[in-house]
């Protein structure tokens, strides 16, 4: 965030505390847009945050393993593999009508899209018929 202090505007990461102050928050908003620093949605759904370039080279790396993790997963004898899924979404999208695209992918893109991981929507994915 940037906070006002005084007379001085403070850019804050909002994980680590790292911080740089500015005379104006133009100056601020301008230094972060430059030197790697972005704004994204709090963790907690509770407003906006800023990230240092650290701690967002952090933050992608562990969604990009936690992604990984989550590409194959075993559900008793049955092995989901997510890529696939994905792969079977976009070529139905591509392919599809307005009313297919809005009536059956579309739900179920969103659903994926959300980090649904279920057996239910692994096979809705498969089983869609074009």
């Amino acid at each position: 965030m940037i906070q006002k202090e005084g007379d001085l505007y403070h850019l804050i990461c909002g994980i680590c505390g790292e911080h740089e102050s500015f005379n104006g928050i133009l100056e601020a908003v301008e230094y972060k847009k430059n030197c790697g620093w972005i704004r994204r949605g709090r963790d907690d759904g509770d407003g906006w945050e800023n990230l240092c370039p650290k701690c967002y080279s952090i933050h992608r790396w562990r969604k990009k393993v936690t992604q990984r993790q989550n590409d194959t997963i075993r559900m008793g004898d049955l092995m989901l593999d997510w890529n696939v899924a994905e792969r079977r979404l976009e070529a139905c999208e591509e392919v599809a009508g307005d009313f297919a695209l809005r009536f059956a992918i579309k739900p179920l893109r969103i659903r994926f899209d959300a980090g649904e991981r279920t057996a239910e929507l692994y096979n809705e994915i498969m089983g869609i018929a074009l």
